[in-house]
Order: C-alpha cells, then sequence, then structure tokens
C-alpha cells in the first residue's frame, strides 16, 4: 500500500518534526539534549520545523501542545524532559489528556533499552508515545544519554512507516 501525503507518496523528506526540550534550567546555550535532538533530525532524511524550550508548567505545556496539534505543516513532536518524578514533571500527564491513543511499546522497548545501560534505575522513566490529529508525539527523558538512545534505537528506525500509519 502507497501512502499518500498532500497528495503524494511519503518520503522522509514529506515529515516535518517539532522538537521540545521541556525544562526550567535550560536555555539554549546549554540544552545538550534539544541540540543533540536537532543534529539528528538534521542528519536524517525528516525535515525539522522547529526547536523550543518550554517550562515545566502544566498550562504552558498544555497551551503548546495543543497548538503543535493543530499545526497543519507539522507530522511528528518529540520531546525532551519533564518525564520524571518530580512534581514539576508534567509532560506526561499533560500528553495523557491530549493523545487518541498510546503506543505502550515505545516506553516499553525504552526502558528495556535503558535497563541494559542503566540497570534498574530504567524503571523510573516515563518515557511514552502516542498519536493524535494524525501526528505522532514521542517523550524522552531529558539527559542527553536518553535522546541518544530513543533517537539510535527506535525514533529514526520506526518514524517513517509509524507516520505512513498515523496518516492512513
Amino acid at each position: 500500500m502507497i501512502i499518500m501525503h498532500n497528495s503524494k507518496e511519503i518520503t522522509g523528506s514529506d515529515i516535518s518534526v517539532q522538537l521540545l526540550t521541556i525544562s526550567d534550567s535550560r536555555k539554549i546555550e546549554n540544552d545538550r539534549s534539544g541540540e543533540l535532538m536537532k543534529k539528528y533530525i538534521e542528519a536524517s532524511p525528516f525535515q525539522l520545523a522547529g526547536y523550543s524550550i518550554l517550562r515545566e508548567d502544566f498550562s504552558v505545556l498544555d497551551g503548546a501542545y495543543r497548538k503543535l496539534l493543530e499545526e497543519p505543516g507539522i507530522d511528528v513532536i518529540i520531546s525532551s524532559g519533564g518525564t520524571g518524578l518530580s512534581g514539576r514533571d508534567r509532560t506526561i500527564e499533560v500528553l495523557e489528556e491530549i493523545l487518541e491513543s498510546r503506543l505502550d511499546g515505545f516506553g516499553e522497548i525504552f526502558r528495556f533499552l535503558s535497563y541494559e545501560e542503566i540497570g534498574p534505575r530504567a524503571v523510573l522513566s516515563r518515557a511514552m508515545a502516542g498519536k493524535a490529529n494524525k501526528k505522532l508525539f514521542f517523550a524522552l527523558p531529558g539527559s542527553p544519554a536518553a535522546v541518544r538512545l530513543g533517537f539510535e534505537k527506535i525514533i529514526l528506525e520506526i518514524l517513517k512507516h509509524a507516520v505512513e500509519i498515523t496518516l492512513s
């Protein structure tokens, strides 16, 4: 089956990715995870739609995600940060209100691969993915190691196919 996007077959360059860093302490100058995400997308066939740093505040995150949900030129939203256990970590709670369906396998395989690298602390990760309004959402922990793992072992391997399925 050939999946069409804007009346043509999907190629990697048709897929537009928005990147978000969720943090109260990071700025462009010290956002190593955000810089790493940008490098992965820029080295891939996918298009970088944009990159933003958002405060760890429920209403800020909710507003930003809902705006992206309605943005016609964005297919994928990938975030880093805000997935921990502290009271300020709200990314997952915001996404749970927005997503139409979850891709539980993403979080499961992320934690499995993370376990191989860091051991039992991997169970503290709340990495997740899902879809809403024909867009994919991926939420990674905020460390550069988590970004590397998520991109190299999962996201870059499945993104084109996942977008094709989401648009069908």
